[in-house]
């Protein structure tokens, strides 16, 4: 049955009580979490990785990887030498010396980068002479 125009206006006011009650009991749920979130911050896309920077760390003392990673840089710069990729080579040569100052590889690649410079037109010395 229809309801009597004297109940419906009674009727839309409790409706309208519920939904406003239902409005602010969602409200006052949401807005916790929601102030939560808005003050967090997001992780900036093109800075260090954290978990890299921890890894990074454990091996940045052990000597034994430093020769190993040294020793894969010289055997690459062979290759690029081979190639006749000179300014690769040179860089390679270079990092492996940053990487393991003092060991075997270190040796081979002080050796090989004369030459290598020569090949680019460098100087050996690393003077630079001024016009």
């Amino acid at each position: 049955m229809p309801p009597t125009p004297s109940r419906s206006p009674a009727l839309a006011r409790r409706l309208l009580g519920a939904a406003i009650a239902l409005c602010t009991a969602t409200a006052a749920t949401l807005t916790p979490a929601v102030v939560g979130v808005a003050h967090a911050q997001p992780l900036d896309p093109y800075g260090p990785d954290p978990d890299a920077l921890a890894a990074g760390a454990k091996d940045a003392g052990d000597p034994e990887i430093d020769e190993a990673v040294a020793a894969a840089l010289v055997a690459r710069a062979r290759e690029l030498i081979a190639m006749e990729a000179w300014a690769d080579a040179q860089e390679l040569l270079g990092e492996a010396l940053v990487r393991s100052p003092d060991g075997a590889a270190a040796a081979e690649a002080t050796a090989l980068l004369p030459a290598v410079k020569a090949k680019l037109g460098i100087d050996a010395g690393g003077a630079t002479s001024d016009p």
